[in-house]
C-alpha cells in the first residue's frame, strides 16, 4: 500500500511539473492564455504555490485586467499574511489605477511588517514625491537614510532635493507662516550642504520675497564669491 500512494504522489507531482514547464513555455512564448490556462491547472492541484499566484497576477496585469491582478494577490495574502512581497505588488498595481489611498495603505502594511525594506520605503517616498506631499515625502527619507548601507551621499543629496522641493512649495504659497517655514528650510539645506547652490539662490528669493532686500543680497553676493555662477 505504502509503495502504491508513493507511486501515485510521484505520478501527481511528475504531472504538475510538466503542467508548470508547459505554462512556463507559453508565458515565455508570450502566448497568456494559454500560460494561464496551465498555471491555473496547477493551482487546482496544488493552492499553495506562491509562485503561480504571482504568475496569474502578472499576466492579469500584462492584459491590463488589474482587478484580477489584484484578486489573485488578494488569495495569495490568504496563505500568508506575513508576505511583503505580495503587498509590493498590490501598492505597484494601485498606482497604475490611481489609487494612491490603497497603495498607501498597502505599504504601510508592508512596512509595518518589515520597517528596514527599503523598496516599501521608496516606494511610499515614490508616491508622496509625486503627490507633492513634501512633509511625508521628507519623512519617508529620513527612514531611507536610517536604513541605508552604501550610496549614502546619493540618499542624503535626495534629502536635500525633497526639503528644497518643500521650501519653494512654501515660498510660492507666499503668506507670512509659509514664507517663513520656507525661510526656515532654505536655512536648514545650506548649513546642511554648503556645496548646494540651489538652497542659496532659493534662500536670497525667499528674503527678496519678504522684502529683505539687503539680507537677499548679502546671500547672493556672498554666494557669487563661493560659485562663481
Amino acid at each position: 500500500i505504502q509503495g502504491y500512494r508513493q507511486s501515485r504522489q510521484k505520478k501527481k507531482e511528475q504531472s504538475l511539473k510538466e503542467e508548470l514547464n508547459r505554462g512556463m513555455e507559453y508565458f515565455l512564448r508570450g502566448d497568456l492564455a494559454k500560460a494561464k490556462t496551465h498555471f491555473s491547472e496547477v493551482l487546482k492541484n496544488d493552492p499553495l504555490k506562491m509562485d503561480i499566484y504571482f504568475k496569474l497576477s502578472e499576466i492579469a496585469a500584462k492584459e491590463e485586467n488589474y482587478e484580477e491582478a489584484l484578486h489573485w494577490l488578494e488569495r495569495a495574502r490568504l496563505i500568508d499574511m506575513r508576505n511583503v512581497d505580495i503587498l509590493l505588488r498590490e501598492a505597484e498595481l494601485y498606482q497604475k489605477m490611481k489609487r494612491f489611498n490603497e497603495a498607501i495603505r498597502a505599504l504601510n502594511l508592508a512596512n509595518g511588517l518589515d520597517e528596514t525594506n527599503l523598496n516599501t520605503l521608496k516606494s511610499l517616498r515614490q508616491i508622496y514625491l509625486e503627490s507633492r506631499s513634501w512633509e511625508e515625502a521628507i519623512r519617508t527619507q529620513k527612514l531611507v537614510l536610517k536604513y541605508t548601507k552604501g550610496k549614502q551621499a546619493e540618499e542624503d543629496l535626495f534629502y536635500l532635493g525633497l526639503k528644497y522641493e518643500h521650501a519653494r512649495d512654501l515660498l510660492n504659497r507666499g503668506d507670512e507662516d509659509n514664507l517663513e517655514g520656507a525661510l526656515k528650510e532654505a536655512k536648514e539645506i545650506v548649513r546642511e550642504r554648503k556645496t548646494f547652490q540651489p538652497g542659496f539662490v532659493l534662500l536670497g528669493d525667499i528674503y527678496l520675497r519678504m522684502g529683505r532686500w539687503a539680507s537677499a543680497g548679502k546671500v547672493w553676493g556672498k554666494s557669487f564669491k563661493r560659485f562663481k555662477s
